[in-house]
């Protein structure tokens, strides 16, 4: 009950207290029945109740606004304070357990549960969905076989496997360039880089193909200012737009075994290890035309070939064309006589008639390809407007100037095909 008086000075140490306040000398306690109001009025130390030990609170059942704003007290799992409205607890998690939480709904808490939401509260349950492994080689992506110390874990295309590591130590000698061999670092001295030269160094027995280096796309080659000498037969360098090579001595140009012989239009052939030319080999890129002339060889020839020549139609006329030159026209091989094409590879025959009185028509072996000789009596030829050929059949038409008689003697030469 509250306390009905306030006295300027009060001895705690009554006999017979008041029954709502007393003072146990013995416990250094003073017990206080029903409430006690506090006035806010400040004392010296600025607390309006000092305290050498702790205060019990015990558990006000009444409504948050039945106790008051600012009323506290502790229901035996957490300390709670009220707003007037409502009863809230007092900081973190009252009491340290979590069911003491306003959002947290425990039931029977067993090992393994874990907390999920219902909706309205954080409920224990048990996990569900999903799989549980005890060790790494339960994941269905990793196979682990006898696994080593220092080993680690590498995929292979298909699973994560475990892996020796790849010693880092460096194979064979100093100077050695690293390669793989077998999952190992190795080293051979055939093949090495001098770090004080900036030289790498390929030897010892080559390839198959015959070749220590070979590269998939172009290789760049810089200067070398060393000595041919210094450098090394072989070696190679760019210096000022030329390819040169060292032969031991000096450097020589690859270019200037490249240099055009002769003069223009000349054709170039190898000679003596040089490109030559000669004004009796030439080619003219304007008209096409490939020359071969001068001096000939023992054979009498200038041009001589393995296989067929292919010779095409030369429409220029005869003289132009030049004496001795062929063409191929219309199914025929012709030959110029600096005057007109005449056909070659046809037969040449001569065949002897004896007229009769007034004979006109003389039938021939063969159809000629081209007439070349008709006389009479072998003392003069017949002009070729005194006769005419349709097929193999020799019409005489001169009968005015002349007409055969018997027993003249009729030779008649041509080239049939």
């Amino acid at each position: 009950m509250p306390v009905a008086y306030k006295p300027d000075s009060l001895n705690l140490n009554l006999v017979s207290p008041d029954a709502g306040l007393y003072w146990k000398t013995i416990e250094n306690t003073l017990f206080i029945q029903g409430s006690i109001e506090i006035e806010t009025t400040t004392s010296i130390t600025g607390n309006s109740l000092d305290l050498d030990s702790s205060i019990s609170i015990g558990n006000n059942t009444n409504t948050a606004a039945d106790a008051g704003a600012g009323s506290i007290r502790w229901t035996g799992a957490a300390l709670e304070f009220s707003d007037g409205v409502v009863w809230t607890t007092i900081g973190g998690i009252a009491g340290g357990a979590l069911s003491s939480l306003s959002d947290v709904l425990l039931s029977t808490p067993t090992n393994g549960q874990v907390l999920t939401y219902n909706g309205t509260k954080w409920v224990n349950s048990n996990p569900t969905g999903g799989s549980s492994v005890a060790v790494l080689n339960d994941l269905t992506d990793t196979t682990i076989t006898t696994p080593t110390g220092g080993q680690f874990l590498s995929y292979n295309g298909t699973q994560w496997v475990n892996t020796a590591a790849p010693s880092t130590n460096p194979g064979g000698a100093t100077t050695n360039i690293q390669f793989n061999n077998a999952g190992s670092f190795l080293g051979t001295s055939s093949f090495t880089f001098t770090s004080a030269e900036n030289r790498v160094s390929i030897s010892g027995i080559t390839g198959t193909s015959g070749n220590n280096l070979e590269v998939a796309n172009g290789v760049k080659i810089g200067n070398n200012a060393a000595t041919a000498a210094s450098a090394g037969a072989g070696s190679l360098r760019y210096n000022s737009g030329t390819i040169e090579v060292s032969n031991g001595t000096s450097w020589v140009s690859i270019s200037s075994g490249l240099l055009i012989g002769g003069i223009n239009t000349q054709i170039q052939f190898n000679d003596s290890g040089v490109l030559g030319g000669s004004a009796g080999f030439t080619w003219d890129k304007t008209n096409h035309l490939l020359t071969v002339s001068g001096t000939t060889a023992a054979s009498g020839n200038n041009v001589e070939v393995g296989k067929g020549i292919k010779i095409g139609t030369n429409t220029a006329t005869a003289a132009t064309a030049g004496e001795g030159s062929l063409r191929y026209n219309a199914g025929v091989l012709e030959l110029s006589d600096g005057t007109s094409w005449k056909v070659q590879g046809r037969s040449l025959i001569t065949e002897y008639f004896t007229a009769t009185d007034g004979q006109t028509v003389i039938t021939l072996s063969y159809t000629p390809a081209e007439m070349i000789y008709f006389s009479i009596n072998g003392l003069v030829q017949t002009p070729t407007n005194d006769y005419n050929v349709v097929g193999t059949t020799l019409t005489y038409t001169a009968t005015l100037s002349y007409a055969l008689h018997a027993g003249d003697t009729l030779v008649v030469s041509y080239r049939y095909q």
